[in-house]
């Protein structure tokens, strides 16, 4: 699929496998990826939302619950926001 060409540079880069993951790439944005998302029926909006954040990235959720916090609310949550329409 195709990049969206927008990258996130982490202040805090997240370990993963024995490297480090520096940045986040987002693709373009399905409808697959809000149904998937959606299949955790008991899961709440915010565990939904980092599922797209995964998907978007192409990243496990392993990386996504590691982001710092300060990462999460900066730049990452504005353009997943962005991306979901909820601006």
């Amino acid at each position: 699929m195709e990049n969206l060409n927008l990258t996130v540079k982490l202040k805090f880069p997240v370990e993963h496998n024995g490297g480090l993951i520096g940045e986040l790439n987002f693709r373009r944005m399905t409808v697959r990826d809000i149904l998937q998302a959606e299949k955790f029926k008991n899961g709440t909006e915010l565990e939904k939302d980092m599922r797209v954040l995964g998907n978007l990235t192409e990243q496990p959720m392993d990386v996504i619950e590691k982001l710092d916090m300060v990462d999460m609310l900066g730049e990452v949550s504005d353009l997943l926001s962005a991306l979901m329409g909820n601006e």
